[in-house]
């Protein structure tokens, strides 16, 4: 790094061999540790990986989380706040004839996409898998401070065919991409029998009408919340809370800048620590604005110690 871009290489950790693909994203944990994500297309799969730094800022002790391989790609990291339990997104790897079958291939996840959520005991490498049925995105993942409770979003996949796109009610065309409704939060009892993706609780979905969904995330009580939304063409930005069994409640709307400008909003609430990557609806990036679009993966490169 340039040292007049503010920022400088503080360590680099030898890749291990044979190669587990390249970091995709890494999080911070309790006690001072970190996780690491690391995938590959060939073979598809995700390997977990635990350090700590030093005073100096030096990576040490990079060990393999027990149990943490996966035959998939992994998004969406959480962390549980007494660091036992992993929670992750997972996806198979796309086929592309057009890439030799090579480790070093980049990895791009599967479509139609499919809602799957793991959480893995790093203790003992036991690993439970909850699943939905049809097209459907999973993210925003996080642990209440009970450290049983998962919180999540969900959204459905709307699948546009058309020639021509009709107009938006406001009268725009909508954006190419299939279409992501019914976003639901939900908080999952993972001691709980079952399977079922969406048998948890349900802390919020937006009223008919609100806008679209950008993020929703659950508190660490396990039953409340807050995220943002976009509503108008040009997008006026809302700010809202969640409580379960309680209406939306707006805490505040920025409308679109005048000339046009991009502005970027940043915000959340209380002072824990999530060890969490909150990036949006899915944990892929995939979802832009409500609209399901071209491949992206690998959303946290940042980890912020508290």
């Amino acid at each position: 790094m340039k040292k007049n871009e503010g920022q400088r290489l503080v360590d680099s950790v030898r890749s291990p061999s044979p190669s587990a693909g390249e970091a995709q994203e890494i999080i911070a944990g309790p006690d001072g540790t970190f996780v690491v994500a690391a995938s590959r297309a060939k073979p598809c799969e995700s390997r977990l990986y635990r350090f700590r730094l030093t005073g100096e800022g030096h990576a040490t002790g990079v060990t393999p989380v027990t149990g943490g391989i996966a035959p998939a790609l992994v998004a969406g990291l959480a962390i549980s706040p007494d660091g036992r339990r992993i929670a992750y997104a997972t996806t198979p790897c796309a086929d592309d004839p057009s890439m030799p079958p090579t480790a070093a291939s980049p990895p791009q996840a599967a479509n139609p996409p499919s809602a799957t959520l793991t959480v893995l005991d790093a203790v003992t490498g036991h690993r439970r898998t909850w699943t939905t049925g049809g097209m459907s995105v999973l993210g925003e993942i996080v642990w209440a401070r009970d450290s049983r409770t998962l919180g999540y979003a969900t959204g459905d996949v709307n699948h546009r065919t058309r020639t021509s796109p009709p107009p938006s009610p406001d009268g725009t065309d909508e954006p190419p991409g299939d279409a992501i409704g019914n976003v639901t939060v939900r908080a999952l009892d993972t001691d709980a029998p079952g399977t079922d993706l969406l048998a948890g609780r349900v802390l919020f979905r937006p009223p008919s009408g609100a806008g679209t969904v950008t993020s929703a995330v659950m508190n660490p009580d396990g039953r409340t919340g807050y995220g943002t939304m976009s509503k108008g063409r040009p997008p006026s930005t809302i700010l809202f809370s969640f409580a379960e069994g309680r209406p939306m409640h707006v805490t505040k709307t920025i409308p679109p800048d005048p000339e046009g400008a991009i502005t970027l909003h940043a915000f959340s609430t209380g002072d824990e620590p999530r060890y969490a990557c909150l990036n949006g609806i899915d944990a892929f990036g995939r979802v832009t604005e409500g609209t399901f679009g071209s491949q992206s993966f690998g959303r946290c490169g940042t980890a912020w110690g508290y």
